[in-house]
């Protein structure tokens, strides 16, 4: 076994940072997006005689109260339950959001006070999500990178909000935005769809494992992000650590 790290020396496995990156920095991007869309979405409410300006305003104070839950209570619930799980469950909630705020339900004959509700409650969903994922995942990055990588992993996660959020202005130049305004929201369920799938083979937070108990689990995914070389000192050192 190797007794000590050469400085400079690279001991992770490049493949399967390259999937963390691209896995969690979509949680970065939706966070942006989905402010962006909120502010042109009420713009587009504003004009329609049906949504009153109370109602716009509660619709964005929705979002900003459903983030705070989230964040508030997600905390806990990943202790409890684990990082990945919780991630995905944001997933989850963003998914039943969206459909709620853009499902048609004229055809369905219902009144203007349903569909207005429904709008509500997607527009909360999708809040308590990106509560629940800017809680999460620089907490399951700081968790899962090597500690080299830490700052530039997070860096990027927060590169991608800025990001979303210009997506989001093209995108709504490109759409006549009064009549497809849907499509702001059904595009970010795109990026929800691929977290959720990529997250099935991403591994549990190591620390998360052992603190539970579960040290072998631990260990076998360190040794997934570590190379072979380095798997036993990064072992030996979380043993010391929990």
């Amino acid at each position: 076994m190797r007794g000590r790290i050469d400085a400079g020396e690279k001991q992770w496995d490049n493949a399967f940072i390259f999937k963390v990156v691209c896995t969690l920095a979509t949680s970065g991007f939706l966070q942006g997006y989905d402010t962006m869309s909120a502010a042109l979405i009420s713009l587009v409410l504003a004009d329609k005689d049906t949504y009153h300006g109370p109602y716009i305003g509660f619709f964005i104070s929705l979002g900003a109260g459903g983030a705070a839950v989230g964040a508030l209570f997600s905390g806990p619930i990943a202790d409890k339950y684990g990082r990945k799980r919780i991630i995905m469950l944001s997933n989850v909630l963003y998914l039943m959001g969206g459909l709620c705020m853009t499902i048609k339900l004229k055809p369905l004959e219902l009144d203007s006070n349903i569909m207005q509700a429904f709008l509500l409650t997607g527009r909360y969903l999708t809040g308590v999500s990106i509560g629940v994922t800017s809680m999460n995942v620089p907490l399951y990055i700081s968790e899962i990178c090597p500690l080299e990588l830490r700052g530039r992993v997070i860096a990027i996660y927060t590169c991608m909000i800025v990001t979303g959020q210009l997506v989001c202005n093209m995108l709504a130049m490109l759409l006549l935005l009064d009549v497809n305004w849907r499509y702001l929201v059904l595009f970010s369920m795109i990026f929800v769809v691929f977290q959720f799938v990529a997250m099935f083979s991403m591994p549990e937070s190591p620390r998360w494992l052992a603190m539970n108990g579960r040290q072998e689990e631990a260990d076998k995914v360190i040794k997934r992000v570590y190379k072979s070389a380095f798997y036993e000192i990064y072992t030996t050192s979380l043993r010391k650590e929990i």
